[in-house]
Formats: structure tokens, sequence, C-alpha cells
């Protein structure tokens, strides 16, 4: 126990985690799971160690053999999603461990090592799913330092199962707070907020290189904060190169083009991308992205076009779609610009009043 305290102190920069000894009294009624999550819940506790502890004789030697089970405290999620920590927390903690008495020390002091590793990944891991991305990050990134000196240990139970776990969950943590610096700019539109979303994304690349989300991320950086298209259609096609069949990555290079003003090819990427979401909602942050654009650069209209070529295509939402038709052809109309878009605008417009005409007779 003085092992565990004084691990799990050591790090207390890293994560306040407290370490408290339940009294022998209380200790002695934990016999099963549903008794310890009863004492978590009575002492406001997140994770709890159990078990008990004997003496065999093995090859006429004298062994200590510690059947030891764990709980740990999370948000509610599914009953699957429970189900896959608690196999997960048995395969990353040593269940059922031998010490030899004539070096018992030496024995506890590294099962108390081992499983305050395996515990931190399962804390971590029940962060994860807690939201509290910080928390689980520092864990994690605590226990890659670590990475040598499991691969040391690899043949103990449970450390090999930590080790094939551990960098994929890590990517897990820089998913998800990649994910929360961009819906925190999404809601302040703080630019400087995207610095850590890319910092995020990079390090989610090299744990994770086949994932669409890091370089989406990148994508957005290069554009929002240096307008740097060239780098953001790199970011994109990316995607198409590793084959990951991203419509995220469709949608956003078909607004890219429709930025540079090639609104035919914009348009051809919609269609794949119409194509290939059929029967999933539109994402909401495809339009917000646009509408967010408009505002910074009303000059930007043939945006307008792309809006209503998803209300008319996804949405099914005839009044909007000629609405936006109408907004960009009465802008771009007098300028004498994007003819060939004006024209199918024009088509759209009066294809969709077509129908409207038809639905109401």
């Amino acid at each position: 126990m003085g092992t565990l305290r004084e691990i799990f102190e050591a790090t207390a920069d890293i994560a306040p985690l407290q370490v408290v000894e339940i009294p022998p009294y209380y200790a002695a009624q934990i016999i099963d799971v549903p008794s310890a999550r009863r004492c978590l819940r009575k002492c406001r506790g997140h994770f709890l160690v159990f078990g008990a502890a004997s003496t065999r004789k093995i090859a006429n030697r004298d062994f200590y053999v510690l059947k030891l089970r764990g709980v740990v405290v999370h948000t509610v999620v599914r009953e699957q999603t429970s189900k896959d920590l608690s196999r997960e927390m048995d395969a990353v903690l040593p269940q059922r461990v031998r010490i030899d008495c004539e070096s018992d020390i030496d024995g506890f002091e590294l099962t108390s090592r081992l499983f305050s590793h395996g515990a931190k990944f399962v804390i971590a891991t029940a962060a994860l799913l807690s939201r509290d991305f910080d928390l689980a990050e520092r864990l994690l990134e605590d226990l890659q330092t670590k990475r040598k000196e499991l691969k040391s240990l690899k043949a103990i139970p449970g450390v090999k199962a930590l080790l094939n776990k551990l960098s994929d969950r890590l990517a897990d943590a820089y998913l998800c707070q990649s994910r929360r610096m961009h819906l925190e700019w999404r809601l302040t539109r703080r630019e400087d907020i995207l610095d850590s979303m890319k910092e995020y994304a990079i390090k989610l690349k090299r744990l994770r290189p086949k994932t669409d989300a890091s370089y989406l991320a990148l994508a957005i950086w290069h554009f929002v904060r240096h307008r740097d298209i060239a780098s953001a259609i790199r970011e994109v096609r990316t995607c198409e190169t590793l084959k990951l069949n991203s419509v995220d990555a469709r949608y956003s290079l078909a607004f890219l083009h429709a930025y540079q003003g090639d609104l035919r090819r914009a348009e051809a990427e919609y269609l794949v991308a119409f194509r290939a979401s059929r029967g999933h909602a539109t994402p909401f942050e495809v339009e917000e992205f646009m509408e967010w654009l408009l505002t910074s650069e009303p000059d930007k209209f043939q945006v307008y076009y792309c809006l209503g070529l998803i209300n008319m295509h996804v949405k099914g939402d005839v009044s909007s779609a000629m609405n936006d038709f109408e907004k960009f052809i009465v802008r771009a109309e007098p300028q004498g610009a994007f003819a060939d878009a004006v024209a199918r605008a024009r088509a759209h417009v009066k294809k969709l009043q077509e129908q409207a005409a038809q639905a109401v007779a």
C-alpha cells in the first residue's frame, strides 16, 4: 500500500489523485464487485482495489498468492461500453499474483508498481468516458514515458495488454482534445484556440495515421488561421490517398474549391459527398462553417451556391434552396461573375419552383 501511495503521490503534479487505505473492519466487508461499488459510493471514491491474500507451497517453496480485483466509477455510458471497460480492466490489472516469500519485499513492490500502472490506465479510460480529457491525457502521457520500463516486464500478466492498448488510448485522448478545441473555437471564434487543436491533431496523426480527424483538423487550421488553401487541400487529399472514404473530406474539398472560385469542381465534389452520405444527416458544422465565412468574407458569395446545393439535394428544403440560389444570382450577375454557375442556379431554381407547384397541386 505504501508503494502505491508513493507512486501516485510522485505524480501529483500530473494528476492530483489521493490514495486512501480502507480500515480493516470495512475492508473485510468488500468481498465482491457490488460490495466494492457500495464502498466507493460511501467514500466518494473513483477507483477501488480489493482482494485476498494467502500462502501456498509451490515446488517446495512458499509463495504469497494475491487475488486482486478493481472497480472504477465513470459517467453513465451504454451497457456494452461499461462491459468493455470491465474486460479491459481485467486485462491490464494483474489479478492473480505469486510472490516468493523469500523475496517478498521486492515482489510486493514490483506488484504495487505494476498495479499502479494498470490503475492509471483504467482511471484515464474512465476519465475519457467522463469527459475529463485533461486528466486522461496527463495519466496516459505519464504511462507513455514509462514504456521502456513496461517493455522490460511485458512477460508479466497485464503488462503486455497495457502496452498493446496504451498508444491507441492516448490517440483517443488526443482526438477528444482536438475535437474539444474545435468546439471551443466554434463557440468563441477565437482563432488562437485552433493552435491547440493543431498540436493535438499532429500528435494524433503520429499515433493513428489512418484517421481522417487529424487531417481535417489541420486543414481547418491552415484555412482559418492563414487562408492557406494549398496546404488545406493537401491535408484533405491525404484522406483520399489513404483510402479513408471520408465524407467529411469530400465536403471539405468541395468547399475549398468553391472558395477558390471553381464552382464546377466544387459541385462535382458535393454530388459525390451527397451520394456517400445518403441516409445520414448533413453535419451541422458544414452549414455553420459556411455561414461563418459569409459573415467574415461577404465577398465570397459563391458559398450561397453551395448552401443551395445542400438544401436542394440533402435536406430537401425547397424554400431555403431557392433563397440561397437567388442570393448567389443577385450578387454574381451584376459583376458578370460565375456565368456558368449562374445559369445552373437559374435552372435549379426553375426546377425547384416546378416541384413546389406540383406539391401544392
